[in-house]
């Protein structure tokens, strides 16, 4: 389950409306769930307003003043657990929705449309809508396509989600320190954990809490990888 840190989340949640939610629907996402999309789809939106928020003269003052240094690189993984260029399309789509509706309204009804006219199930993606929204800003002929379709440029499009998500983050307000600078401790669901910027500013009780969440993520994922070979034995040897 996604969690981002406390004061980040407060920080976000205070000032833009939007987030609110965000992170709910982050965890309520599942690719077997028929209304994935239109949560996608709601995701982008509040996704684009706070990152809209993070770049204003408002959001950079706010950060500054809660000792909080952070890249857009940094915002897109800490917040969302996303590589900055999965992040940048959802954005993207984002911006769609809150500045033109109609080409998302389009882009399903064609789906729909598909589906109607034959046994196919048309492909509802990000990755296939954001290749509709350039056809139509860029005035070509925008179509939807088929799941079947769309396989490779799915597999395409996979392969730019990050491998390696932050599932827990620890912020170390800058205002605690003379030099004005914070330091974010950042844990990745492959058991890996990270502090950037001064680790001596990171209370030990903190380094010994990730140290043993690690360790549980990584017994987890030991006992998965034993129970995995047994099977295969098992199998071979019937």
């Amino acid at each position: 389950m996604r969690a981002i840190n406390t004061n980040l989340a407060e920080l976000l949640e205070n000032n833009v409306a939007e987030f609110n939610g965000a992170v709910d629907l982050l965890n309520e996402l599942n690719a077997n769930d028929v209304t994935a999309f239109d949560k996608k789809i709601k995701l982008a939106k509040k996704v684009h307003l706070t990152y809209q928020w993070f770049k204003s003269p408002e959001g950079k003052q706010c950060f500054e003043y809660a000792g909080i240094v952070m890249t857009k690189e940094e915002f897109a993984m800490d917040v969302f657990g996303w590589k900055y260029s999965f992040f940048a399309d959802q954005n993207r789509v984002g911006k769609v929705v809150v500045e033109d509706q109609n080409i998302v309204s389009k882009y399903k009804r064609q789906c729909t449309t598909m589906e109607n006219a034959g046994n196919i199930t048309a492909s509802r993606s990000i990755a296939n809508l954001i290749k509709f929204i350039k056809a139509e800003q860029s005035g070509d002929d925008a179509q939807v396509v088929s799941t079947e379709e769309s396989a490779e440029a799915t597999a395409e499009a996979t392969a730019d989600e990050p491998t390696n998500k932050v599932i827990k983050s620890y912020i170390v307000n800058g205002q605690l320190f003379e030099d004005g600078i914070g330091v974010v401790v950042k844990l990745y669901d492959d058991a890996q954990w990270t502090i950037d910027g001064d680790a001596d500013k990171v209370p030990q009780y903190i380094k010994d809490e990730f140290d043993a969440d690690s360790l549980k993520i990584f017994s987890a994922q030991a006992r998965e990888r034993v129970t995995a070979e047994s099977r295969i034995i098992q199998s071979q040897r019937a």
